[in-house]
């Protein structure tokens, strides 16, 4: 199966886990996929890559030209770098705050900025934010995560409502439980998909956006493990 009309996506956060996964997915329909993380993946063979933190608007601004000189215009941008840590909030680093808001916030919109004109003039666009069923429900031990995924929520419904009369689609998909590494949990796979999503399986959600008929627009997708407790 090939991406259809959409030709070349970004995908960022692809050192491991979720964006690992979405983007071998779409290699696997025959796309033009650019990988960008801070961590060179273990196995990149099937994508390009490049070094990119999405906080920095330079490295944002060099990782689209790249694709753009390599590939064209891009079809398609899936925001997924982000970073998140379990623990009080009485005992969080003041530190810590902006830079998580920084790469869970700031960075998706700088990418999607960077993408959207080009798609507005095509009329053609899918732009897919990764947040968290935390954007909908509260969460303990993560107040700022879950701020940032509330606030990635807020900005990729608000996009959609200014850009679907010009073709462009925004989605944000909300997963529960993740078997990948986060707030400390190690990264090796649990093999508990019950309780715990396969990053493989959750790509084949992402990427199925891809063939909605045009005239059609998912706008949010909340997505969890059978055994998850809380949703």
């Amino acid at each position: 199966m090939t991406g259809g009309k959409y030709r070349t996506a970004i995908v960022t956060g692809v050192s491991r886990g979720l964006g690992l996964a979405i983007a071998n997915a779409l290699c696997s329909r025959g796309m033009n996929v650019v990988g960008a993380s801070r961590t060179q993946p273990e196995d990149q063979t099937k994508f390009d890559w490049v070094r990119t933190d999405i906080s920095r608007p330079e490295d944002v601004n060099s990782l689209f030209s790249h694709v753009r000189t390599k590939y064209g215009d891009v079809d398609v941008l899936v925001n997924n770098a982000a970073g998140g840590r379990v623990e009080p909030f009485e005992q969080a680093d003041p530190e810590d705050f902006k830079k998580l808001i920084d790469v869970n916030l700031t960075g998706q919109i700088l990418c999607a900025h960077a993408a959207i004109r080009g798609m507005v003039a095509a009329k053609r666009g899918l732009i897919v934010n990764i947040g968290s069923d935390w954007g909908r429900r509260y969460a303990p031990r993560a107040s700022v995560y879950a701020a940032t995924k509330f606030g990635l929520l807020g900005f990729s419904g608000s996009l959609l409502r200014e850009v679907k009369d010009h073709g462009v689609k925004v989605c944000c998909v909300m997963p529960g439980g993740i078997d990948t590494s986060w707030g400390g949990r190690r990264a090796e796979s649990s093999g508990d998909s019950w309780s715990l999503m396969p990053p493989e399986d959750l790509a084949q959600v992402v990427t199925g956006l891809l063939d909605m008929p045009p005239h059609m627009v998912v706008h949010e997708i909340l997505v969890h493990p059978m055994g998850q407790a809380q949703f």
